[in-house]
């Protein structure tokens, strides 16, 4: 095993102990997510070569410590490192790949991670939405490492029905509707594929405008709810509404005043829960200049991307794109799924590899 490989098992043991350790505990410990980014961070500095690519988290980081440094805001240092991986992680993966036993060894690992989850979906003091969109990456998680690593199989066919259908079924017990939704459009996805990278573009800026708009409709919704104007509001059995708005109408009306919209900082420690949307999180803690930023980021790293990996293969980022953009909806990936959202572009790339190797 390579050494690139090493230092990225490392780091996947520490994220999948992590992401555990977290949703069991309801705590983070420091500890892991440092031991969980310093391979990733050998690995950046290993395959440092001077381009945009290669300086760009260099920039993103000096930028944050500005951020830092003039601004009033506290902002939490171990959320800035996560964001801060981002950008990192995009350029790695875009740079190493894996051997056929490699990624099945990563399949392995993903599955007895899944299983786990399966264990303590059940406990109820585990937040629901969290199990859901956990058991979703890791779904789409390995759908594509079995996609990629076992072409025109029986094997690999009744694989990916099997775990589509066990995730619709865990989603469904987690009652995780945002899960849900963002499934069942990766679902969509992946059947009507052709289609869809023809329609790229429009399809992905359609989905980025609905996601921008959610909380604002959201909000208006229950405005209606509130004065009697809609009646009916349950899905899967539970109230569209659990609260939400309230802490959604505060973040959207406090960046009104130019000081938030610059610079974040908007107090949130009286809702004593997550904002409920990764995009609000960002916004918040440093403004609506870094949420621009951070799309900015995300669109440059998956034109690269698009550049690396070949043929219909294309098709399958988009899954990774939209389940980023939708699944924002939690405030979920910057909880640590980042580094499992992401890795599909690594094992993409690899595809080449694994192809040629067949050949020789």
């Amino acid at each position: 095993m390579k050494s690139d490989s090493i230092l990225f098992f490392i780091s996947l043991f520490f994220s999948l102990v992590g992401l555990l350790v977290k949703d069991v505990t309801s705590s983070s410990m420091i500890e892991v997510s440092l031991l969980r980014y310093i391979p990733i961070l050998i690995l950046y500095i290993k395959k440092f070569k001077w381009s945009y690519a290669a300086v760009l988290p260099i920039l993103f980081w000096f930028g944050m410590f500005a951020l830092y440094r003039i601004s009033w805001c506290q902002y939490s240092i171990p959320g800035m490192l996560v964001i801060g991986m981002l950008p990192v992680y995009f350029y790695v993966y875009n740079r190493i790949t894996f051997s056929h036993d490699e990624i099945s060894f990563i399949i392995l690992l993903f599955v007895l991670a899944y299983l786990a989850y399966v264990v303590i979906s059940d406990n109820h003091s585990i937040n629901p939405n969290q199990v859901g969109f956990t058991f979703l990456i890791l779904s789409v998680d390995i759908f594509i490492c079995i996609f990629v690593n076992y072409p025109n199989s029986v094997i690999k066919n009744f694989s990916i029905l099997f775990l589509l259908f066990t995730t619709f079924l865990l989603i469904i017990n987690t009652e995780s509707r945002n899960s849900l939704m963002v499934f069942l459009i990766v679902i969509v996805s992946f059947f009507f594929k052709g289609r869809v990278m023809k329609y790229k573009s429009l399809i992905l800026f359609v989905i980025l405008i609905l996601y921008v708009l959610y909380p604002w409709i959201y909000c208006i919704y229950a405005e209606y709810y509130r004065y009697g104007l809609v009646n009916d509001t349950k899905v899967m059995g539970q109230d569209v509404f659990s609260g939400r708005q309230y802490i959604w109408v505060y973040i959207l009306y406090r960046i009104l005043d130019p000081a938030y919209f610059w610079f974040g900082g908007i107090d949130t420690e009286w809702w004593g829960k997550s904002n409920h949307n990764s995009a609000l999180d960002i916004i918040t803690r440093y403004g609506v200049p870094s949420l621009i930023l951070f799309f900015s980021i995300m669109y440059f790293y998956f034109i690269e991307s698009f550049k690396l990996v070949t043929g219909k293969y294309k098709s399958l980022l988009l899954l990774i794109l939209v389940t980023m953009i939708w699944g924002m909806n939690e405030s979920g990936l910057f909880l640590g799924y980042s580094f499992f959202l992401l890795l599909p572009i690594s094992i993409l790339r690899s595809k080449r590899i694994i192809y040629h190797k067949r050949l020789l």
